[in-house]
């Protein structure tokens, strides 16, 4: 009986620390790169960016932190394309649900309003515009829209704008995306503050990439890109770990009282 309850306690412990079921995909975080030099890629390193789709991002910071710039200025402005830095992340695979997070700072508000873009891609594209005036439009388009010609138009673009006026998006700043295709939601946390939730088309087939894109200078760092973010703790109601192995152990005690008196 002894036996049965002490592997009982280091079950539920081991569930109230958290060992949810959600696979890693990627974890970046630039620090094994060269400062000044453009950041590795790989399809296959959880560790690295999938690609550089265009433009120049190098890889900024000092000793203590490296992080992904992107400044467009030094592009060839010439050349539309050029115009924007952008790179992707992969998952690989379709997935119905990923919870995806980074820490970002924009350019100064002074600064023609600098934003940032991110691209959840599936057969609809969910976008979101950071603009370091404190607000993110979040935008549903509709692949079936598509307009001919170049460069890539659609005629029917649903948006959402949210005024996050409440957190300086200038600073470094983390915000976790989780993006459920079955919910038809994407509920967006700020400093692990659920800041607001957007309405995105359902797709059976989920995202199957992400890409950050930008005109503007601005810097992230620590992309985290996980599946199943149902099964992750909720960022805003997260209890720290001192407060877990207290109750954990105000547990162990009151089954010892108990086994004493039987």
């Amino acid at each position: 009986m002894m036996l049965r309850k002490h592997i009982a306690i280091v079950v539920f412990l081991s569930f109230i620390h958290g060992t949810a079921s959600a696979a890693i995909i990627k974890s970046i975080d630039f620090e094994s790169g060269t400062i000044g030099a453009a950041p590795s890629t790989s399809s296959t390193d959880p560790s690295k960016i999938n690609n550089i789709n265009f433009g120049d991002p190098l890889i900024a910071g000092d000793s203590s932190n490296q992080y992904l710039k992107f400044d467009p200025s030094n592009n060839d402005r010439t050349i539309r394309t050029q115009l924007y830095d952008q790179v992707q992340v992969g998952t690989y695979a379709y997935e119905s649900s990923v919870r995806f997070s980074f820490d970002m700072f924009l350019g100064s508000a002074s600064s023609n309003n600098s934003s940032a873009v991110l691209f959840f891609d599936n057969p609809t594209i969910q976008r979101f515009d950071f603009f370091s005036s404190g607000s993110i439009k979040a935008y549903n388009v509709d692949p079936s829209s598509r307009l001919s010609g170049s460069p890539v138009t659609y005629s029917n673009i649903y948006s959402n704008t949210f005024d996050v006026s409440s957190y300086d998006l200038t600073g470094w700043t983390n915000y976790i995306f989780d993006i459920n295709y079955a919910t038809e939601l994407a509920d967006v946390y700020i400093n692990n503050n659920l800041a607001f939730s957007s309405s995105i088309f359902s797709q059976s087939t989920g995202t199957n990439s992400i890409r950050f894109s930008t005109g503007s200078l601005y810097g992230v760092d620590n992309l985290l890109l996980e599946t199943n973010p149902g099964a992750l703790p909720n960022p805003s109601a997260v209890p720290e770990v001192s407060s877990l192995y207290l109750f954990a152990f105000g547990l162990l005690g009151l089954f010892g009282a108990v086994q004493r008196k039987s």
